[in-house]
């Protein structure tokens, strides 16, 4: 089938056929391939049905490209490769933000530090009852679990436990907010 031509006369025609011909070969491929979930290859299958849409409407797509099934998975592959070097960095820059490594010298080490001690201190004041206390007591006094559970009245070390857990997810939470 001449796509480009195809396109050109019948674009709905058309698209509606490249959704329909190729679409779960696609994202079965990304799953397999680059582990994508659904969403993300919904995502980069319709940007490269855009793209080609787009190269055929500007004449940038001669009709001698009648492989659109290679050109579609090119893109689809070149798509998926930018989205993963995108949450790579996504990554990187979260665990910087975590570990400091961020930081070049002693100095903004030292400034980094003080900036993000500040955030967890407004954070651990917002964040109330009994979740600030468990963490404090945690982490700044280094009590274990058992004198918590007295301190705090609980009826055992694993309520304890669970409870700090959550309140150390949601102490996360608010700070990736305000990096």
């Amino acid at each position: 089938m001449d796509w480009v031509k195809e396109i050109k006369e019948n674009e709905n025609r058309a698209l509606k056929l490249l959704y329909k011909t190729y679409r779960t070969d696609v994202f079965s491929w990304l799953k397999k391939t680059y582990s994508l979930d659904y969403e993300t290859s919904a995502d980069i299958f319709q940007q490269a049905v855009i793209i080609i849409y787009d190269k055929v409407i500007q004449n940038r797509l001669s009709e001698e490209t009648d492989n659109v099934k290679s050109y579609l998975y090119g893109i689809c592959k070149n798509k998926a490769l930018e989205h993963i070097k995108y949450i790579k960095k996504e990554h990187d820059k979260k665990q910087n933000y975590l570990t400091g490594s961020i930081v070049e010298n002693k100095d903004q080490e030292s400034d980094f530090k003080q900036k993000n001690i500040k955030i967890i201190q407004k954070i651990l004041e917002k964040i109330g009852h009994p979740c600030k206390e468990i963490l404090e007591l945690f982490y700044y006094k280094s009590w274990d679990f058992e004198e918590i559970c007295e301190k705090m009245g609980y009826k055992n070390t694993n309520t304890t436990k669970n409870l700090k857990y959550r309140c150390l997810k949601r102490l996360r939470l608010l700070f990736f907010d305000h990096v």
